[in-house]
């Protein structure tokens, strides 16, 4: 890798000039990587093309890869996105800011597994990943950067922690962050008690009576579109009327049904917003798609959003 990076040949051109002093750079100068990192996003803020606007996204999912042994910081054994299994390896927990045309990291810090600590979960030094997604979330606003909504994986959102939840609130952030499909909460007996059940709620009988659903045309950097359908539902406390909105979104390929659990995409949203009567006004109809393409943002390396 790093003989690329300088422009020389593969395992022959290892011990030229450039690559040497690019290594001494890496792993043996002193150098403040914060200060670099800094430097970095001032030069993307200078720049029409990449500075943040108030019409991107701040997005919140951690990363990991493999890495054999147990000699490096931060190894062990834990669930790696890069190959979807429980692996050796590394996580990180990044900061991304992406609209439709482009994306780039904002920080990162790497995650401790408590496994790692003496003290394991008890030791004072760990920090969950919620924790650590507060404290970036504040970095990039204390940095300046502008941004829409904060959008991050089920992980994040209220199906497994109010950590994140409850600090975006006390600063007043809109989110839109993701829920398990089948995660339940307690409701009256006839009502919806989960985001599936929410979903059936809103009446799809066919493509051409959809009920209480929108079509969403997912639009890929290859030009291939394929259409999502997104409702505005009711679930516990959230609803178009409410401060806290469920948006559920899925995918038509056919499908007999917005429930059907073997052929339903299923993406549950809550997106945060000041109590008013805006659920009443025309631009209430466009709520479910908009929610919907900000969650879509934070995969930018697959499509571009819907549209």
């Amino acid at each position: 890798m790093l003989t690329a990076l300088a422009g020389a040949e593969p395992v022959v051109g290892v011990s030229g000039a450039a690559v040497q002093r690019l290594q001494f750079f890496v792993s043996e100068s002193t150098w403040d990587a914060e200060a670099v990192n800094a430097r970095r996003l001032e030069l993307l803020a200078a720049e029409a093309a990449t500075a943040a606007h108030a019409g991107g996204v701040l997005v919140v999912d951690d990363s990991g890869d493999r890495k054999d042994g147990h000699a490096t910081a931060h190894v062990a054994r834990q669930y790696l996105g890069s190959v979807g299994k429980t692996d050796n390896g590394i996580v990180a927990v990044p900061t991304l800011w992406a609209d439709e045309r482009v994306y780039y990291p904002l920080h990162v810090v790497p995650y401790t597994p408590a496994g790692r600590l003496p003290g394991g979960s008890h030791d004072p030094e760990f920090v969950t990943k919620p924790e650590i997604a507060v404290d970036l979330v504040a970095r990039a606003v204390a940095a300046g950067v502008r941004f829409a909504v904060v959008v991050a994986d089920c992980f994040y959102g209220p199906s497994e922690t109010v950590t994140l939840v409850g600090a975006l609130e006390r600063a007043g952030l809109p989110y839109v962050l993701a829920l398990k499909p089948h995660m339940k909460t307690w409701a009256r007996a006839e009502e919806a008690h989960s985001p599936v059940e929410a979903a059936e709620d809103l009446g799809w009988r066919s493509r051409r009576r959809p009920g209480g659903w929108r079509p969403v045309t997912r639009r890929f950097r290859d030009g291939r579109t394929e259409t999502w359908w997104a409702g505005d539902a009711r679930l516990a406390g959230w609803g178009p009327d409410r401060p806290v909105r469920l948006v559920i979104g899925w995918w038509w390929a056919g499908r007999r049904s917005a429930g059907d659990r073997s052929a339903t995409c299923t993406t549950a949203s809550v997106q945060r917003r000041p109590a008013s009567r805006w659920a009443s006004t025309p631009r209430a109809t466009r709520c479910a798609a908009t929610a919907l393409r900000r969650y879509v943002a934070r995969r930018p390396e697959q499509p571009c959003g819907p549209r």
